[in-house]
């Protein structure tokens, strides 16, 4: 029997351990985060092989000026007709393989029933997650594959190609102007509809905005004005909630001149360290600008789990999909890249 002595009285039971059931919860906390906003608002589609291809076509150009015209009686003229452009993306497996032993599975764990099926449920996020950041920042390009080169599927930013930018872009208004140094800038408001102009002028409307948490705090800072950086001017705008009487300072979504377009926080977009301490390992800061009907994840092997034969003593089994993306008008989107990870100077003149 354990006993301590506090005075003259004896205390059972006081030496840690020996007598008590430990105070472990049976809640288990995941403490990463696993929220997919792109993958889980694109729309799914059906891939038939490794190599999934589309076509895309173009209309002749306009008539400056309508001046296309004809005579009357004029003579037939075969007009000038385009080919289509046929595109592809190759499929990437997504896959986890999960092994736990049957001492494990014959125990009683906190928290969960079956550790396997638990593991099985973790790999569906973690697979979730790993397709999100791939259509974000992936960077390897299409890669059919070979006994040596695992198969790879261009992303996002290796589609994006016509409306193409930086924020040192003049394209898109920069000017560096005053005492602005160096490549890197805060995203201003009168840029950031430029880009959207582009993406209109290509034949594309804009409708939602993926950005990173620095970003995001640029974004919600548009003065709604045009206001100028260095002189002060404008005023920033803000929506107050009258009845909870709590001031707004986030915005969800932007009215344009092209369209309201929705803003949506993502951290799997990337975001350089700005001397916070915070940041992945993304090579650069990009704010991307979708029209989302545009794109699409061809599913050759939908996410499931598939149970092997005993690995020994032991259970196992993987959870996987193969997938890849298509953009079907990548000339309708836009990448504004070299954003600042801090707020601060703008390159377009306008307030931030």
């Amino acid at each position: 029997m354990a006993t301590s002595t506090i005075g003259s009285t004896a205390l059972f039971g006081q030496v840690a351990g020996l007598n008590n059931r430990e105070d472990l919860m049976e809640l288990i906390t995941l403490v990463d985060p696993y929220e997919t906003p792109l993958y889980s608002m694109i729309q799914k589609g059906t891939a038939a092989h490794t190599l999934h291809e589309w076509q895309t076509e173009a209309l002749q150009a306009t008539a400056t000026g309508g001046n296309d015209t004809f005579a009357e009686g004029a003579a037939f003229s075969a007009s000038t007709l385009n080919d289509r452009t046929r595109l592809h993306n190759i499929c990437e497996i997504f896959r986890k393989d999960v092994q736990v032993s049957n001492t494990q599975r014959a125990v009683r764990p906190a928290g969960i029933k079956d550790e396997y099926i638990h593991q099985i449920q973790i790999g569906v996020k973690e697979i979730g997650r790993n397709i999100e950041v791939t259509l974000f920042q992936g960077v390897a390009g299409s890669a059919t594959g070979s006994d040596s080169v695992v198969r790879t599927m261009k992303t996002l930013q290796n589609f994006i190609t016509t409306n193409s930018f930086s924020t040192s872009s003049t394209a898109v208004g920069a000017t560096a102007a005053g005492a602005f140094s160096g490549t890197s800038y805060a995203v201003g408001e009168l840029m950031f509809n430029s880009v959207l102009e582009h993406c209109y002028l290509s034949g594309g409307r804009v409708d939602t905005v993926f950005c990173n948490g620095s970003s995001k705090r640029q974004i919600s800072r548009f003065s709604g004005g045009g206001g100028n950086f260095t002189s002060g001017s404008g005023h920033n705008r803000r929506n107050i909630d009258a009845s909870g009487k709590r001031l707004v300072a986030s915005v969800d979504s932007y009215d344009s001149d092209f369209g309201i377009v929705t803003i949506i926080l993502n951290r799997f977009v990337g975001q350089i360290d700005g001397g916070k301490g915070v940041g992945t390992a993304n090579a650069d800061n990009k704010i991307f600008f979708l029209q989302m009907d545009t794109w699409e994840c061809a599913v050759l092997r939908p996410l499931k789990h598939v149970p092997l034969p005993p690995g020994g003593d032991s259970v196992r089994g993987m959870v996987l999909t193969e997938l890849t993306v298509s953009a079907y008008a990548q000339q309708w989107n836009g990448i504004l890249a070299g954003v600042s990870s801090i707020l601060g100077e703008v390159s377009d003149g306008s307030q931030n």
